[in-house]
């Protein structure tokens, strides 16, 4: 994973399973979006990054899990994270009316950091 100003980048060093015969996706990029910080996947991976510092240490990758102790989780929850962030930031934000009623919680096996 590399952060700049203007990107975030995740670097991809296996194949994924929907990678089509010779074809291979080296890296998943996220530009930012400077019309709109609220909307921007860039700036909400590095508030992700900046709050989680603490109990990151030394760890690298981008996911932490509570098992054993704190371990690097797999990249796979990537595109689940983001939709469900941005997902709820552009829900929260064009239907105020919600805000007064509980968010709806995702079923089990795909992760919601927003209840």
């Amino acid at each position: 994973m590399s952060v700049t100003e203007s990107w975030v980048v995740f670097v991809i060093g296996d194949l994924l399973k929907t990678s089509g015969p010779g074809i291979h996706m080296s890296g998943l990029f996220f530009y930012a979006y400077p019309y709109d910080s609220c909307l921007c996947v860039a700036d909400t991976i590095k508030h992700y990054l900046d709050g989680t510092s603490s109990i990151r240490g030394s760890l690298t990758g981008f996911f932490l899990t509570t098992r054993p102790l704190v371990r690097l989780a797999s990249w796979d929850p990537l595109c689940c994270w983001v939709r469900d962030v941005m997902g709820a930031l552009t829900l929260l934000s064009s239907l105020p009316i919600l805000l007064d009623q509980p968010l709806p919680v995702r079923q089990p096996g795909c992760c919601l950091l927003l209840q």
